[in-house]
Parts: structure tokens; C-alpha cells; sequence
């Protein structure tokens, strides 16, 4: 797997925990989708997991890299 970086991910890209993370089992430990990225915080994007759990993470932001 990759790094992969908020300029790279598109809404609908499929995304999993990265290297940075930090953010307990919000992703349910599975896989989730790109469902916006977030303009006024560049290398951030919002995902929708499995779970049903939605939230930010950064892809590049703060040099860090919450998904692959």
C-alpha cells in the first residue's frame, strides 16, 4: 500500500487507516470512501467508513497521513 495524499484522492476513492493514525476504531477497522474533499483545509478530506462513522482526516496536512 501507499501513502496517498489529498490532491490524489478523489470523492469515491475507497481508503483505510494510514501511518499517522491516531484516531482509535472511528474507521470500525475497515475500509471507507472519500466523500468530500475539504477545500479551506488543504491536505484534509472527509471519509465515510463502513460503520457509518464520517469525519475529517489528514492527507497532508500537518505532514501527516492518516490513510492509505
Amino acid at each position: 500500500k501507499r501513502v496517498v495524499y489529498g490532491k490524489d484522492l478523489r470523492i469515491g476513492a475507497k481508503v483505510c487507516r494510514g501511518p499517522d493514525w491516531r484516531w482509535g476504531d472511528q474507521d470500525g477497522r475497515g475500509i471507507g470512501e472519500v466523500v468530500r474533499n475539504v477545500a479551506d483545509l488543504t491536505g484534509v478530506v472527509r471519509v465515510k467508513w463502513a460503520n457509518g462513522e464520517t469525519n475529517h482526516y489528514r492527507a497532508g496536512a500537518q505532514n501527516s497521513y492518516d490513510l492509505l
